[in-house]
């Protein structure tokens, strides 16, 4: 619906099954070329779907996909030269990276720079951990702080992304680390006040974390809407999951449909 919405310019066009979307897509978008992004795709059902065959759109249209699970894209049967893998970013980049979120600048302080240096090559280059780390030690002028995130970073396996985000997440007070796991685990994209309104009904006092969890860039807020990273809520999920030992019925927080009906089907 919404990418038909916005591509035909209706408020609201309703859709009532899969079918009706096809044909809807198939009739309509062939007669203008169109940019289409498709972010973060899982499923090739999900592309079956949208962009089911080239001949269902315009010659000259571009349809730009991002996935972090290559078989989808395997299974459209793509020419080679259709694929790009973004590499790491290089020393200069992730230094300046980490400097922005660190210093709020392109360069870090001279008492800091071979700190620096150690934390992006122990970051291996990952935008997103460099954006965290680079957050969570902002403002932090003991060295001995930064000198222990960088031993906790070299204790982390090099292509152990989760844990070294967890660094972030382990040195939050015990209600931000509530918010991030509601967060993670319930709200897709929603506005900021609607989050803030159920937590506070909650008691927590919602705004002053979520304003933390911002700083330490672990949320995004994009037109008053959070937003998250996929490796962040999944590394909230697996948080909860991990502290019930993986059983559903111990777990403090239940987001998957048929866990929740198992769980009060079985008064777990």
């Amino acid at each position: 619906e919404k990418l038909i919405s916005e591509i035909l310019n209706f408020e609201k066009f309703e859709i009532t099954d899969v079918s009706q979307g096809i044909a809807t897509i198939k009739s309509r978008f062939h007669i203008k070329r169109l940019l289409i992004v498709l972010d973060d795709v899982d499923h090739n059902n999900q592309l079956d779907a949208l962009v089911g065959s080239r001949d269902w759109f315009c010659g000259g249209s571009r349809i730009i996909i991002t996935t972090r699970y290559k078989h989808v894209l395997n299974v459209q049967k793509l020419n080679k030269d259709e694929f790009y893998q973004p590499g790491e970013l290089n020393r200069v980049e992730s230094l300046e990276l980490f400097s922005l979120h660190a210093f709020e600048k392109s360069q870090p302080a001279n008492d800091y720079i071979e700190l620096s240096d150690k934390i992006i090559k122990a970051a291996g280059g990952l935008p997103l951990a460099l954006e965290v780390l680079g957050s969570f030690l902002f403002g932090k002028k003991d060295v001995k702080e930064w000198e222990d995130l960088l031993e906790g970073l070299q204790h982390i396996p090099f292509d152990d992304v989760q844990r070294r985000l967890k660094l972030s997440y382990d040195s939050l007070d015990p209600e931000e680390k509530k918010i991030f796991l509601d967060l993670a685990c319930f709200f897709i994209s929603p506005t900021k006040d609607r989050v803030t309104d159920i937590l506070k009904s909650c008691g927590f006092y919602a705004s002053l974390a979520i304003t933390v969890l911002q700083h330490r860039s672990l949320v995004k807020i994009d037109k008053n809407r959070l937003e998250m990273h996929d490796q962040l809520r999944e590394l909230g999920k697996g948080i909860v999951r991990e502290n019930s030992s993986f059983n559903p019925g111990l777990c403090s927080r239940l987001w998957v449909t048929d866990e929740v009906l198992d769980v009060l089907d079985n008064q777990k």
